[in-house]
């Protein structure tokens, strides 16, 4: 499951062109912050603490998968998924 930034960016930049730059940025720049498990490489997630390291992370990881909710169900569901076996495994 990828984010379709392009169909993203014909849906709300029509209503104001001049989004069309800024969409374009912040749509490219969370596609940049997508990653996937060695398990599950056709299942990516949004991660977080670039630059430092790059990992799910719950909190922001979950608000991001929120903001992307109406164009990126699938998405919202890898991460939840994902931080619940996190969260839960066994220690």
């Amino acid at each position: 499951a990828t984010l379709d930034i392009e169909s993203v960016i014909a849906e709300l930049a029509s209503a104001d062109p001049r989004l069309e730059p800024w969409l374009r940025r912040s749509l490219t720049d969370l596609a940049g912050l997508r990653a996937a498990s060695a398990a599950s490489p056709d299942q990516p997630f949004s991660t977080a603490g670039a630059p430092w390291f790059l990992t799910l992370f719950g909190r922001d990881s979950i608000w991001t998968a929120r903001f992307l909710l109406p164009w990126d169900v699938a998405g919202a569901a890898v991460c939840l998924v994902g931080v619940g076996l996190i969260m839960y495994a066994p220690r």
